[in-house]
């Protein structure tokens, strides 16, 4: 009687300790320095009979453990804990939040987890789920080096209905509080000791795929097939930028997810497409949202997200119901704090009202991104101070900043932002300057570079701690007063490697000021190869006026020239300062396949802005002819023959920046210089396949690269072959003439296991002079070996000359071996590891020990071997029964 009574009482504690987890994830927030707030949330069956739990055991991960208490709904039914929250009466959902702290002893990587027993019965795509543990886990990475983190706040509940043959959709509204990068993946639902659940996304339960987006975090099915409740799960993972500029995993979250798929009538409603949108700090941000209802069904409107849990004040949207179409209202007072390098994500939510009763409601959610962007800074203002810039601008509006980014360029570009454009975009033509670490130092003096005759400009940003940028500032520009005097011509005259000359030209300093540099004066022409030792005086004058000198006997031919203007004032002829460098243009030639490519190289305070190129036509004539002009320092003339030579020089046109006063335009020559038109550019790397069909062919296939750049000019594929200790050699493989893509099918009797690798091989050996270009390697492949050892099953050693030894009768790319042979009792009668001696001579049917003919009847061998192959290979294994007879 007493057994019965125990084994009542033990079904009945089952019962209540069973089928309740339906979903749930864990989240942490950081309290200071080790120290973190960790969060359990789970959704249960509510049922009077189901289990549940007032406590669950948490796993730190760092090989400890404790006993959360549940924390949040009434306290009615638990001593010590709260008895959560039903947040679905209908169909029976409760909601846990259990809240532990804890302290590592130090960083690292802490997978936190947590088990219990069971799931709820029933599930679809789990295989007798009420007896499956449910298992959910977060990683966190504690880093010095990159910060303090807390995980991503998950906003919309995983707990959701669908209907068969209606696309479902769930989005986690995951907002990360320190505007870390988020990123989505689908993973499998977790068991005892989490083990992966083979079956989540097996098609014979799943039979459409469910997809997730990798950066909204939208997952969604099209289409459910099959009534019934079904567990997916997916991880949100967290990035940072490292000090190395590399952004870097920080950990995850873990999110199981329920879905209960109903037969129904009904159709889900669809929500209109808004934004994305950006928004200057400071200002509201307003827009409305609106759905409709394909069965005119009454809906429900609402929103989640990250605007709505940020620090006061949070972005609003009243829930809405009535009749379709439906729209809300959304508003943000955006603030300074509010901003951040990562988008917000805000999700609207459109859940129908089924006339039917018996129909389930239907949702659809639509995600989309704000930015809020903190405002330029104010009142930028640049300004000569003796031979720098003095840059000032007001402080940020936003005083959260860490400090500014300052860009320049020479000459102004009116630059105006877009709407959503942060910072100083690089086609603008402005590089990075400089950078001030407080937001509170808003003045800087640019000497850095400064040259008389250029006009600079400016554009000054607020950055913030996690990389996030303003609107840049209005563009501000000024100029060094022009107070010496300046070139305005250095033109190559006539090229020679000896006696080649250079015209030199200069006007007198439209600012210099002679009551505080008193004559007599005395101007210097200094000059020497381009960035190449020790000036050389060439010309003095005892004025400063303006003035040419021809610079003669010069290798124009081979090198670049630059000239540089000193200035003397007073009786005891005090320096006063000296001229920009100014160089010749220099043009570098380069043999390209049917054209020659021309590189314009000088060092100039003015700006040369277009470019006239000449052509000698024929070649040897002396008589040049404009081809083109370009407006970058670079041209490419196309259409030539390869093989043969061509000459030119480029016409530059230039202007100073400074002021529009100074003359204009300066025209310079470059020297004459020449190139052969050769094909010396290699073809694209083809894509490469092959197909090892045992024991002694493979099929190479490979497709030629298409798309720009590259040319249709291969002539032949050569194939190059590795063992798995050597490298590729010099000398391919194969080499095969090719009109296109294509197969081989390529026999060896030789081993023909290792690793392949193709290139592509062009036709310009076919130009006069010309040599073949290579590509270079493909993605190497490799194959393993076709090895194989089979045995015979019976061997006659009477001396007849037939059959006498046991040995393989197919052996191919085997190493080593090993063969014992074993009587019907278990006696070693032979072994070996000999592998020559063994194909050779195998056994000859006497006893190893003592050379006596063994007796008839049956033995057991069990040979184990390696297989020739490329890398480290596993033993294998052949046994089998061989039958002597004499």
């Amino acid at each position: 009687m007493r057994k019965s009574l125990l084994l009542i009482f033990l079904f009945a504690g089952m019962a209540l300790n069973a089928t309740h987890n339906r979903a749930g994830e864990i989240t942490y927030r950081w309290i200071t320095g080790l120290t973190y707030e960790v969060t359990i949330t789970t959704y249960t069956r509510a049922c009077q009979l189901c289990a549940d739990r007032c406590e669950l055991a948490i796993d730190w991960g760092d090989n400890s453990g404790d006993t959360l208490a549940r924390s949040n709904g009434p306290r009615i039914v638990c001593l010590q804990a709260q008895d959560g929250e039903i947040i679905d009466p209908i169909n029976q959902i409760r909601k846990n939040i259990y809240i532990g702290t804890h302290t590592y002893d130090a960083p690292g990587i802490y997978t936190i987890k947590m088990e219990d027993r069971n799931r709820n019965a029933g599930i679809s795509n789990i295989l007798n789920s009420d007896q499956v543990p449910f298992y959910i886990e977060t990683e966190l990475y504690i880093s010095p080096s990159l910060g303090a983190n807390s995980s991503p706040i998950l906003t919309n509940p995983p707990v959701e209905r669908g209907c068969v043959g209606k696309r479902f959709e769930h989005n986690p509204g995951a907002y990360d509080p320190d505007g870390d990068s988020l990123a989505y993946r689908l993973v499998y639902s977790k068991a005892q000791n989490g083990d992966p659940i083979q079956t989540i996304y097996d098609p014979q339960y799943v039979q459409d795929s469910i997809e997730i987006d990798p950066k909204t975090g939208l997952l969604f099915w099209d289409l459910p097939r099959n009534v019934g409740q079904f567990n997916f799960a997916f991880e949100i993972i967290e990035y940072r930028k490292n000090a190395q500029g590399r952004y870097v995993r920080i950990g995850f979250v873990t999110r199981d997810l329920q879905v209960d798929i109903e037969d129904c009538g009904n159709n889900p409603p669809q929500i209109n497409p808004v934004g994305p949108f950006c928004v200057e700090a400071g200002t509201s941000l307003n827009f409305s949202v609106s759905a409709s209802d394909p069965d005119t069904d009454d809906l429900i409107l609402t929103a989640f997200g990250g605007p709505f849990e940020v620090p006061t004040p949070p972005a609003t949207f009243p829930e809405v119901n009535g009749p379709s179409p439906l729209s809300g209202f959304f508003n943000w007072n955006t603030r300074c704090h509010h901003v951040r390098k990562q988008p917000y994500q805000v999700s609207f939510k459109a859940t129908d009202i089924p006339q039917d009763p018996n129909d389930i409601a239907l949702s659809d959610i639509y995600t989309t991104e704000i930015t809020v962007i903190a405002p330029a800074p104010k009142n930028p203002d640049a300004q000569a101070e003796g031979l720098a810039l003095r840059l000032n601008w007001d402080v940020s509006f936003c005083t959260e900043a860490d400090g500014y980014l300052l860009y320049r360029r020479e000459s102004p570009y009116g630059f105006v932002p877009g709407i959503c454009e942060t910072g100083v975009p690089a086609y603008t033509g402005y590089e990075f300057h400089d950078s001030l670490l407080n937001v509170n130092n808003t003045t800087y003096l640019d000497s850095f570079d400064v040259e008389l005759g250029k006009e600079y400009c400016y554009m000054v940003v607020a950055y913030f701690e996690d990389e996030a940028q303003s609107y840049a500032s209005e563009e501000f520009c000024a100029a060094l007063p022009l107070t010496l005097p300046m070139f305005t011509k250095v033109d190559v005259e006539s090229t020679d490697p000896a006696s080649g000359t250079i015209g030199i030209e200069w006007i007198e300093a439209p600012e210099f000021d002679s009551a505080i540099y008193q004559p007599p004066y005395r101007l210097e022409l200094w000059g020497r190869e381009k960035d190449n030792g020790a000036f050389n005086l060439l010309n003095t004058a005892n004025n400063i006026d303006a003035g040419s000198f021809t610079h003669n006997n010069l290798n124009t031919q081979d090198l670049s020239y630059e000239y540089r203007l000193d200035v003397y004032a007073g009786p005891s002829q005090d320096f006063v300062g000296s001229s920009p460098l100014a160089s010749s243009v220099y043009t570098e030639p380069t043999g390209s396949d049917q054209s020659v490519i021309l590189d314009f190289n000088f060092d100039t305070p003015w700006q040369n802005e277009r470019f006239v190129i000449y052509r000698e036509n024929p070649t040897g004539s002396g008589q040049f002819d404009s081809i083109g002009e370009s407006f970058v320092p670079e041209y490419t003339d196309t259409g030539l023959v390869n093989g043969e030579n061509y000459c030119y020089y480029a016409e530059s046109y230039g202007r100073y920046t400074a002021s529009d006063s100074l003359p204009r335009p300066l025209v310079n020559r470059s020297q004459i210089t020449c190139a052969t038109a050769r094909d010396t550019t290699a073809p694209c790397v083809p894509q490469f396949a092959l197909h090892n069909a045992c024991p002694d062919t493979i099929y190479f296939s490979w497709k030629l690269g298409q798309g720009q750049g590259c040319k249709n000019d291969v002539s032949k594929i050569n194939i190059y072959f590795r063992t798995g200790e050597n490298e590729f050699g010099d000398q391919p493989f194969l080499s095969i003439p090719v009109n296109g893509d294509s197969t081989i099918r390529f026999v060896s009797d030789q081993a023909i296991f290792g690793c392949y690798a193709i290139t592509a091989v062009d036709d310009a050996d076919q130009d006069p002079g010309g040599q073949a270009n290579e590509s270079d390697f493909s993605e190497e492949l490799c194959i393993e070996s076709c090895f194989t050892i089979k045995f015979p099953n019976i061997f006659s050693p009477n001396g007849d000359g037939y059959n006498e030894r046991f040995l393989p009768v197919e052996i191919e790319q085997v190493a080593n071996l090993e063969i014992e042979i074993y009587s019907r009792w278990g006696n070693l009668i032979y072994r070996t590891t000999d592998l020559e001696d063994f194909i050779t001579n195998g056994w000859d049917g006497n006893v190893q020990d003592n050379g006596s003919p063994a007796p008839d009847g049956v033995y057991y061998y069990v040979c184990r071997y390696t297989a020739e192959s490329i890398g480290p290979t596993m033993e294998q294994t052949a046994s089998g029964f061989v039958h002597l007879v004499r």
